[in-house]
Formats: structure tokens, sequence, C-alpha cells
């Protein structure tokens, strides 16, 4: 009977190119990934480092970060998101997206506070506030899941520092505007309306007798 070939980690895969190992990690689970290796021998080196990496996580208890690209970061965070935004919504994220990828360190584990501090000073001075607050939401959602999916030991967005954003005009209907609202109106929404107009109230939620909520908008005292 052949003598069974001895396991080292290295293997090649049938459907797909390039080199493979397999190993433990920290936590007792068996992981596979390919590496940037051309022959057996790099294949085996990558190896090597991999599990020196584990071995001082097991020891110090120290978590290292991957080796992911910002770029690769983002794409997969664009994949997870595909099923989980709306398609016009999905569509906007590209443009989030390719800022942050252009704006951000190639390598994931080297953005930083400092660096999320940075980006949002100088896009604070191109964009409105609005703007960078939408982009840093993108990125902090990507880096949160990077951290779950054991990509990244933290996420350096979380806790940044927004600039304030503005309130906006507050604009108060005449009475003509508002007999012409309160006229417009579904019969339903009257009451709630009539009530905001005459007590002065600001932007509330009320619950009709169907069972749903709506919100208000603000109307001044007439």
């Amino acid at each position: 009977m052949p003598k069974a070939k001895e396991r080292d980690g290295v293997f090649k895969r049938k459907d797909r190119s390039g080199w493979w190992v397999s190993y433990v990690d920290a936590a007792g689970k068996r992981k596979k990934e390919k590496v940037t290796a051309h022959t057996r021998t790099l294949a085996m080196t990558a190896l090597s480092l991999i599990k020196t990496r584990i071995e001082r996580e097991r020891i110090l208890g120290v978590k290292s970060a991957s080796e992911i690209t910002t770029a690769e970061l983002l794409a997969r965070f664009k994949a997870h998101q595909k099923t989980h935004l709306r398609p016009t919504t999905f569509i906007r994220l590209d443009g989030i997206l390719a800022t942050l990828k252009a704006a951000l360190p190639a390598q994931a584990k080297e953005i930083t506070r400092r660096t999320v501090a940075d980006y949002i000073l100088e896009r604070s001075k191109t964009v409105s506030a609005g703007t960078v607050a939408k982009e840093m939401a993108t990125s902090k959602h990507a880096l949160r899941l990077a951290v779950e999916w054991d990509l990244l030991t933290m996420n350096p967005a979380q806790g940044a520092k927004l600039p304030k954003q503005s309130e906006g005009r507050t604009r108060y209907l005449s009475p003509t505007e508002f007999k012409a609202a309160l006229e417009a109106a579904p019969e339903w929404m009257r009451a709630p309306m009539a009530l905001a107009a005459f007590t002065g109230m600001r932007r509330e939620r009320f619950s009709v007798s169907a069972g749903r909520t709506w919100t208000l908008p603000a109307i001044a005292c007439i």
C-alpha cells in the first residue's frame, strides 16, 4: 500500500488558480486562504509567516490586523450591502465608496483615528457637513464589519467628531397657507394639524386610530 502523502498545509485547488494554505488560527478554527506565491517554496514561506503571527497572537493575546487593502475591504462591503439596501440607495453608495477609496490609505490596517480626523477636516473644506456625515456613516459601517470579519482589530472611525450640521431655515405658514394646507389634507390628518398649529408644537409623532404613526411637519401658531 503506497504511503499517504504528508500534509504540509500547502496545496492547489482544482477550481482556483495559485497556491493556497491551510492552518488553525488562534481561536482554534481551521482556515484556508490564497497566498501570493508562484512556487511551493514561497507558499511554504507564506504559511510559516502566518503560523508565526498566530503563535504570537496566542501567547500575547494580541490580535493582528489582516493585510487586506482598503479597495478590497470596500468591495467586500459593497457586496455585503447589495442585499441590504434599496436599488436607488445602492447606486448612491458607489460615489461614497469611490471617494473613501481615493482618500484613505491603501492598506486598511493603516487607517487610524488621525487619518479619519484629517479626512473629515479636508472634506469639510469642499462639501457640506451633511455630505461628510453620510460618508463617515458609511466608513464607520464598513470598518465595523471589518472588525466583525476579523480583518481589523478596531474601528478607527468610531467616535469621530463630525462638523456641526446647520439646522436649516424654519419657515412659518401664514393663516392663508395653513387654511389651504388644512383643506388639502386628508380628513384623518386635519385634527392633528390643527392641534399642532394652535398649540405651537414642533415636529411630533402622532399615532392614529388605524395603528400607523405619522410625522407631521412643524406648523406655526396662527
